[in-house]
């Protein structure tokens, strides 16, 4: 009788409370899929613009330059979404590069190919070339960071042993580093992720010889002579005219997604894309979003290194 009698107790209660106990779970649910649980949630976020190069003597200038803004310990507020169809375009042409090196915070799923930089156009520009999952020429390889000099019928560099496209943000980037005069060779790329040197497998096709000269304006989350468009999320693109050396590759993962650049005198371009496409490198190369989305809903799958 008492069995009969708890049970019964039992399921009142649940048939009470159950319910609530249910929204509960969903709130819980949804809340953790925003982010709020996670270690960065109550980190300061600034707003588009918190923090740009100064360089009192104009674009392009190397002396008296400094950050000015807030920088260090804060997060973006916004991050750029890429569903597929949209671009940033830019004014900046990578010329006579014989040293480079393109860094970016990247987050998706996709398993087919992702553009982050490039500035080929849509004919024969040389162009050093950052993307997730394929290269010219090449089958697919879904989620590995691929870098290579790229041209019409050329890619030399390769792709990373380890994919990135699992859902979670990874800090990438690419160094070249080549002589004047001479072939542009697979071991002249080094690719990063998360800090850390990544496996290149190489590819080599075709040649090009250093320097490498563009053609048209700088792209991101867009290749023009592959008709590739990226899906996935941005923030945080980065070039330089030099190659950056291991250390300073890491430190610009450890300042995390929010970081300031590293090297200002060889800085060429920096969009946060903090809620807009604006350059904070102060060489006034703004870029044009078309179909982009910034979000606020971006911190899942993000951990402060």
């Amino acid at each position: 009788m008492q069995v009969e009698i708890r049970a019964q107790s039992a399921m009142e209660y649940l048939m009470t409370y159950g319910w609530a106990i249910l929204i509960i779970a969903v709130v819980l649910g949804a809340l953790f899929e925003l982010g709020v649980f996670s270690g960065t949630f109550f980190m300061p976020h600034v707003p588009p613009g918190s923090c740009h190069v100064f360089r009192p003597y104009g674009p392009g200038t190397v002396g008296s330059i400094n950050l000015e803004g807030e920088c260090q310990g804060a997060l973006p507020q916004y991050v750029a979404e890429f569903n597929g169809n949209g671009d940033v375009s830019t004014d900046y042409v990578q010329t006579e590069i014989t040293k480079y090196t393109i860094s970016a915070w990247v987050k998706t799923t996709y398993t087919g190919g992702v553009p982050i930089v490039q500035d080929r156009g849509s004919g024969a520009g040389n162009s050093v070339t950052l993307e997730l999952g394929y290269n010219g020429g090449q089958s697919s390889h879904p989620g590995t960071v691929n870098c290579g000099v790229d041209s019409n019928g050329v890619w030399i560099g390769g792709y990373s042993t380890q994919a990135v496209n699992d859902g979670n943000w990874h800090f990438i980037a690419c160094v070249f580093t080549s002589v004047s005069g001479n072939a542009v060779k697979p071991s002249d790329i080094t690719v990063y992720v998360d800090g850390k040197p990544a496996g290149l497998l190489e590819a080599d096709i075709g040649s090009s010889i250093s320097p490498i000269n563009g053609l048209g304006g700088t792209m991101i989350g867009y290749h023009q002579a592959w008709g590739q468009y990226a899906t996935g999320d941005m923030a945080d693109i980065q070039i330089y005219n030099t190659s950056l050396d291991q250390n300073s590759i890491t430190t610009l993962y450890d300042e995390g997604i929010g970081g300031a650049p590293v090297n200002l005198q060889n800085l060429v371009g920096w969009w946060p894309l903090n809620g807009n496409t604006n350059d904070y490198s102060g060489n006034n190369n703004d870029g044009t979003a078309a179909n982009v989305i910034y979000t606020t809903n971006w911190e899942s799958g993000y951990t402060q290194p």
